[in-house]
């Protein structure tokens, strides 16, 4: 799937065109919510994320994702290295363009590795 966002009034820049790869797409019209599973990756230009099964909320752009979960984001305008995540789930929220990731998370950003297990950075 790609979908080309349309440009909000006010906002200064046009949104990046976003791809969608995945084994089995599946909406369900009723809850306007896509699912989507079996190698899925998402990506809009700055970021790309990779998991076993990722969930859409039409309404609200919200999606979480599940299994496996890989991401590699840089932020726009940024000349810095791209940060890379891995983690069992995702939340993310389209809005305040936030992300979650929880269960054994480990990152990278340039050459700093860190891990968190149980919502806790190691060594704290």
């Amino acid at each position: 799937m790609t979908e080309l966002p349309v440009k909000k009034l006010g906002d200064s820049a046009a949104p990046a065109e976003e791809r969608v790869t995945a084994e089995r797409a599946v909406y369900d019209g009723e809850l306007e919510r896509t699912t989507l599973t079996g190698n899925v990756q998402v990506s809009n230009g700055t970021s790309v994320l990779w998991a076993d099964r990722v969930v859409t909320e039409q309404q609200t752009g919200d999606a979480t994702a599940d299994g496996s979960v890989k991401a590699s984001f840089s932020q726009v305008g940024s000349e810095g290295e791209p940060v890379h995540v891995l983690a069992s789930r995702a939340e993310m929220k389209h809005d305040s363009q936030m992300a979650k990731f929880y269960g054994g998370i480990e990152w990278q950003a340039g050459a700093v590795v860190a891990g968190c297990f149980a919502g806790r950075r190691s060594g704290d």
